[in-house]
Parts: C-alpha cells; structure tokens; sequence
C-alpha cells in the first residue's frame, strides 16, 4: 500500500453523510497548517501508543489524501487506513466552527509496543485535525466569483 490513496468530497460524502451538512458557519484552510496527534493506552502491564502526522493544505473543496505508508508487516492497513479517515471526518464534523474546504494529507504514522487497535488510530486522526485546525490559517466560505470580481474591480 504504497500509492497514495485518495477521497473527493463526493467520496467522503458517500462515506460520511454529516460532511454534506451545511454547517452555520464553514471556512477553509488559507495556509497549509500542520498537526499532531497521539494515544497512548497501558493496560494490563502492556502499553501501545498510536500517532499520526498531517498537514492541511488549501482547496476549494474538503478533500483527503494518504500518503503515510503501513510497514510490509501490518496485515490491517486497510481497517487502520478506514479508522484514520473516520478520526480526521469526525473532527472536520465536529469542529467548531466547521472546516469544509481544505485537503487532509497523511503524511506519517506511528506504532509502538504491543498491538494497536483501530480506534487508537482514529483518534489520534481526530487530534492531529484538531491540532491542525487550531494552528492553520482559516478564513470564512470561500468568496463567490461575483465577489473576487469586485475584489478585482477594487485593487484595480
């Protein structure tokens, strides 16, 4: 798994019915923002932590992309890939206020010790968005042609 792999907003939509959502007040990423997040459990004597790095990047619409790639090893890449898009959603969802226009990209992940649940990997997504999103520059809806139109006619 090695390709990135990739969600349109129509994608996510299918996927996650909250994103469609208009949320009251949505905005969009202005500057590519970065986040971290970890969870770290110990029970039992055992102790494993999950992390996963992201940045968001300006777009015009809500996107993702994984470029993060699982060791040969991992036999649940699929189901941990799964875990960390509900993670990063559950966060854009939640978020207050709404993010809706950006591309979440993956760009690293973290095993330690022991076995790692998927639910370890969801939410350190939900708290690498959540990092990101208090780090970024993030600006009301994107303007309407109409409005970069007069922006244009004013600077003029």
């Amino acid at each position: 798994m090695s390709a990135p792999r990739e969600w349109s907003q129509e994608r996510l939509i299918d996927l996650f019915p909250d994103v469609a959502v208009d949320p009251p007040a949505p905005v969009r990423c202005a500057a590519p923002a970065r986040g971290e997040g970890v969870y770290i459990r110990g029970r039992s004597g055992e102790r494993y932590a999950a992390g996963i790095k992201l940045e968001v990047e300006p777009a015009d619409t809500l996107s993702a992309r994984f470029e993060h790639e699982w060791p040969s090893e991992c036999d649940a890449a699929e189901a941990l890939d799964a875990a960390i898009l509900k993670g990063i959603v559950d966060a854009i969802v939640h978020e207050r206020p709404a993010l809706r226009f950006g591309c979440v990209v993956t760009r690293s992940i973290s095993r330690y010790e022991g076995s790692v649940t998927p639910i370890a990997f969801s939410i350190a997504a939900a708290m690498a968005m959540q990092d990101a999103a208090r780090r970024a520059g993030w600006n009301p809806e994107p303007p309407t042609d109409d409005a970069l139109a007069t922006f244009g006619r004013l600077r003029a």
